[in-house]
């Protein structure tokens, strides 16, 4: 194995020793002497033993603070690269896109930057050349953006020669006025017929004498007549009972057990004896005949049960001939169709064969005619 060995020379620094030497002065600095051993060992067993307050760390905070960062690799090289070193770590950047009109304005912030920063006339002129290139490029680009711009607003325009698609509503405006002013005038038609007396129901229907004689009876009434406030008491007695009657009535229309109760109110006690004798001959004249009527009705009963599942029967093979007729009615139909189609396939087909025939015979006759 070959070793090459180089020399490292720099002539600023052998120059700039060269000058020290030939003036003589040199200047020396003193440092502090160095610690003893025991010393220094003293001081660190003294710096561990001391007590460090540190701030609990807030884990609660961690989601806030990395939630708008990620980690990515995509310059690390993790090949054991000695002049790549500092890239073998982990980076962490903020996501930020970035759309078309905000890098314009940036490249527009940085030109105006790049013209405040010029400095002698050699760099100025450099910028000016590169500012007017970038701003070349950004005139381009804005241009570029304002076209398609103009074309999406071209597209999304919408054809005025089109008929449009929906109904106009007729322009027509309301006037309230008139309404409120009728309200008002009702309102205070009805305040006047409160303070006079005359009620929305009996004006329009009585005549001027009846409201008077109504009006006159009221009056009676109110100042204490006792005849008529006698008969009134009876007559409202009456009304009251019979309105009794009659709702107790309506409800026993839709009540049976009502109904009895007051037929049983209604029937005296002897009445009610006289009808249990009655009861007890009639069952004595039917004594012999009663167990042969139980027993007949028992036959009528399940005579009557057979005849009702007979009907069930009868029902359902009703139900089940109309299904089978309407089947039939939709078959009949479905064949009179293929009939048809069959009958139009057949017609169609004599034709294709009588122009498979016609071109056949044409065909061999041509044919015919070019043989010698």
């Amino acid at each position: 194995m070959n070793v090459d060995l180089f020399e490292l020379v720099d002539d600023v620094l052998e120059e700039a020793h060269a000058d020290i030497l030939k003036d003589g002065n040199l200047e020396i600095y003193e440092s502090k002497e160095l610690q003893d051993q025991s010393d220094q060992s003293d001081l660190q067993s003294h710096m561990d033993q001391e007590d460090t307050e540190e701030d609990a760390a807030d884990y609660q905070l961690s989601r806030a603070v990395f939630e708008n960062q990620t980690l990515e690799n995509s310059r690390s090289d993790f090949s054991n690269n000695l002049s790549r070193t500092a890239a073998a770590t982990f980076g962490t950047s903020y996501v930020e896109e970035e759309n078309v009109a905000v890098r314009l304005a940036r490249i527009r912030r940085e030109l105006e930057e790049i013209e405040m920063m010029k400095g002698n006339e050699l760099d100025s002129e450099v910028s000016t050349a590169e500012t007017k290139l970038l701003r070349g490029l950004s005139n381009q680009l804005n241009e570029k953006l304002g076209r398609q711009t103009d074309n999406i607003q071209q597209r999304l325009q919408i054809d005025s020669t089109e008929e449009p698609n929906f109904a106009k509503l007729p322009d027509f405006s309301l006037n309230f006025e008139n309404g409120q002013r009728i309200m008002r005038l009702e309102a205070q038609i009805a305040k006047l017929e409160s303070l006079v007396g005359i009620s929305d129901s009996h004006a329009a229907n009585k005549p001027l004498t009846t409201s008077l004689n109504e009006l006159y009876r009221d009056i009676r009434l109110l100042k204490g007549d006792t005849a008529h406030l006698g008969q009134f008491k009876t007559k409202l007695a009456e009304i009251s009972d019979e309105y009794e009657k009659r709702l107790l009535a309506r409800k026993a229309s839709n009540d049976l057990a009502m109904q009895a109760q007051i037929q049983d109110d209604l029937k005296s006690q002897d009445f009610k004896i006289k009808s249990l004798y009655d009861s007890y001959d009639v069952l004595i004249k039917y004594k012999e005949v009663l167990p042969h009527l139980v027993t007949r009705l028992k036959a009528l009963n399940s005579l009557h049960l057979k005849i009702d599942d007979t009907v069930g029967t009868v029902k359902t093979m009703g139900k089940s001939l109309n299904w089978v007729s309407d089947q039939t009615t939709k078959w009949q139909q479905m064949l009179e169709q293929m009939d048809q189609k069959l009958s139009a396939n057949e017609e169609q087909s004599k034709k294709n064969m009588q122009e498979v025939t016609d071109w056949l015979n044409k065909m061999e006759e041509r044919i015919q005619n070019f043989t010698p």
